[in-house]
């Protein structure tokens, strides 16, 4: 056998990405049979070539799922006497070029290719392998020098994590349903950010969220259901669709150090896992989809030896999630409201669903240009007295005669991994809904998020009484200068234009020439004023104020005062400073 060239690369640039997909950790070592490329050899259109290629299946499953990686043996025989180099192999999927393959020849030898491919949809796929389809080269036998084989692709479960366990004395559950992005999102914001909602979607133990972080490159979709039932135990079920195995999920907990070992349940493969004394998890792979299921036993009822072997394999009635769709599409209002609270030209990536105690809650996972944002909605059973509430924002607010928001820069747990990223949380309390907005974005645009977020929520338009929210932070000028007096009046926020009132506090009379109004690194322009005033009196005036652009999330803008005045037949500047809360009332 000669050596073998290193040129069996597709040639379709990016769209061979949809094509070749790299395995999870496994390497694939497989015997090919040898071609040598001799330099200098170069195919000639008067010389032919007797190629022959057969295209099948290799290893493969009883049955193929959407997403799942399946394998083809490509073998390529050059039975003639002459070299082949660069020849032309093309792989045709349902008639569509998907890609080629560059292949070099010795005389009277064969090559082999294992071929990974990622079905993305149910269906039947007519695959062909065609050498040398524009027919570049004088091939004796073109019938010979082409195979096709048929793979049929069976449709998945439909995802109903409810069925995976008892639906019976349930007193709390969230579901969650996300693409890989939507995925990654929530896992992204339950990492850095200490927010019970992502939380609970990405897992109950810190085993759980392992597996989600390693393994969501790899899925194309996830469905989660987090249940908390009467007696206090508690489950989590998590249905993964991809490439994803039970012997992955088995070989990081070993990784991790826990022991595993496998078992049978009716004749289904299952990898069961002892977490703590009081936890267990187990995974099978059933229908198109690695299931997994996390159960939390109290010590109290411990004894019963009850572990997740109790509930694997087996299928419920998935009554308790048609309960929560019922309720959901009964509240019209609930359903109305969430379709809007969400940006213009987002795409969804995301959803989850939460009952307790009679209220449901609505939260939708989006992207846009600018960031990726959760829109939640929850409905308030029973209604709040929202009056009554007294609300203190640390943040920026924005109140009107149809509003309250609040907008709050969530304190990530890794500074040092969010420091390009901001996490906004808006929020409107209402006596029967509260709306919140979680914003993912760039830091640039803190400022700009807390408006987008208040229109939005204004958009959604609710008709009800909701709760004003308050700052400890006020706005207020101060004066350091004995000689003259300072008091806001307003702050104009679109054009950043503070109403002052100034007093001269001296014996005789002043003339207001100049003030100056900016924050530290901003441009310094001078509002000019000419103002006269006589002792003890005061004038309100206006000031034209210049900051930098916030590169934080800012409560307040400090601005410094320069008060050029006239007095006793001398000028003398006044050094003061104006406060203002990023709020308007």
């Amino acid at each position: 056998m000669g050596a073998e060239k290193q040129d069996d690369k597709p040639k379709d640039g990016g769209k061979s990405a949809t094509w070749l997909y790299v395995g999870i950790a496994v390497v694939i070592v497989f015997a090919v049979f040898a071609i040598a490329s001799i330099s200098g050899v170069s195919n000639s259109g008067n010389q032919a070539y007797d190629i022959s290629i057969s295209l099948a299946p290799y290893g493969q499953q009883a049955v193929i799922y959407p997403f799942q990686t399946s394998y083809l043996l490509l073998k390529i025989s050059n039975n003639g006497k002459n070299y082949v180099n660069d020849m032309v192999v093309g792989i045709y999927i349902n008639g569509s070029q998907e890609t080629t393959y560059g292949v070099n020849m010795t005389p009277m030898s064969n090559r082999t290719i294992l071929i990974p491919h990622l079905y993305t949809g149910a269906g039947q796929y007519q695959i062909e392998a065609i050498a040398d389809p524009g027919h570049v080269l004088n091939i004796l036998n073109r019938t010979a020098a082409q195979s096709s084989t048929s793979i049929d692709v069976a449709a998945a479960e439909l995802p109903d994590v409810y069925t995976s366990v008892p639906n019976a004395n349930i007193s709390s559950t969230q579901t969650f349903s996300a693409l890989q992005t939507g995925l990654a999102t929530a896992l992204f914001s339950s990492q850095y950010y200490n927010i019970s909602i992502f939380n609970r979607i990405t897992g109950m133990h810190s085993v759980i969220f392992d597996i989600l972080a390693v393994f969501s490159q790899y899925l194309n979709a996830v469905n989660v259901a987090e249940i908390n039932y009467s007696n206090s135990t508690d489950a989590y079920v998590l249905w993964m669709q991809g490439s994803v195995m039970p012997v992955h999920v088995f070989n990081e907990l070993s990784s991790l150090g826990i022991h595993t070992r496998n078992t049978t349940i009716n004749g289904t493969s299952v990898v069961f896992a002892n977490i703590s004394n009081s936890s267990s998890l187990c995974t099978y792979y059933q229908m198109g989809w690695t299931k997994l299921i996390y159960l939390s036993v109290p010590n109290t009822i411990r004894s019963n030896s009850l572990t997740c072997l109790s509930f694997a394999v087996k299928e419920y009635q998935p009554f308790e999630e048609n309960a929560i769709l019922t309720s959901l599409k009964s509240d019209k209002s609930l359903s109305l409201y969430q379709k809007k609270f969400q940006y213009l030209n987002s795409t969804d990536i995301g959803s989850s669903l939460t009952y307790q105690n009679g209220s449901i809650g609505a939260l939708g996972i989006s992207q846009n240009q600018y960031g990726f944002f959760s829109s939640y909605i929850r409905q308030n059973k029973p209604p709040l007295d929202a009056n009554a509430l007294n609300l203190t924002c640390i943040g920026l607010i924005y109140s009107s005669n149809t509003e309250s928001v609040c907008t709050s820069y969530v304190l990530p747990t890794n500074s040092t991994a969010t420091r390009n990223y901001a996490f906004l949380n808006s929020t409107e309390v209402g006596s029967d809904y509260n709306l919140t907005l979680y914003s993912l974005i760039n830091s640039t645009y803190i400022q700009g998020a807390h408006y987008s977020a208040t229109a939005l929520i204004n958009y959604v338009n609710i008709s009800q009484s909701f709760a004003a929210w308050n700052t400890k932070f006020k706005s207020s000028c101060t004066s350091y200068n004995a000689s003259i007096g300072c008091k806001l009046m307003s702050f104009d926020y679109n054009g950043s234009v503070a109403h002052l009132a100034i007093t001269d506090n001296l014996s005789t009379p002043m003339t207001i020439n100049k003030i100056g109004c900016f924050t530290p690194g901003s441009i310094y322009v001078n509002t000019t004023l000419d103002s006269k005033l006589m002792p003890g009196q005061s004038g309100n005036m206006t000031v034209n104020c210049y900051s930098i652009t916030m590169s934080a999330f800012s409560i307040m803008n400090n601005y410094d005062l320069l008060v050029n005045f006239t007095a006793n037949g001398g000028s003398h500047i006044g050094v003061g400073v104006l406060n203002i809360t990023n709020f308007q009332s």
